[in-house]
């Protein structure tokens, strides 16, 4: 849970991740600000899953969460 916010994250790593050494701060500071943007589309309550695989010879990487989602006039734009 997120400290101060009823908000439940939930790892699913169902690989071994060895990440470029070159790319590696930026790749992690893409994946916090996903989980960033899923704390605050919940509304700092709900849940976010972070799910890591491997398909062939890449790893996938998917933030979902709980909250309602990009409203329609802000797509538009």
């Amino acid at each position: 849970v997120c400290a101060g916010q009823n908000v439940n994250v939930v790892r699913k790593i169902n690989c071994v991740v060895q990440l470029p050494q070159d790319h590696r701060d930026t790749l992690l500071r893409a994946l916090a600000n996903l989980i960033d943007n899923s704390i605050e589309a919940c509304a700092n309550k709900g849940d976010i899953e972070v799910l890591v695989s491997e398909d062939d010879a890449n790893i996938k990487i998917e933030v979902r969460d709980s909250g309602a989602g990009i409203p329609t006039h802000v797509l538009a734009s």
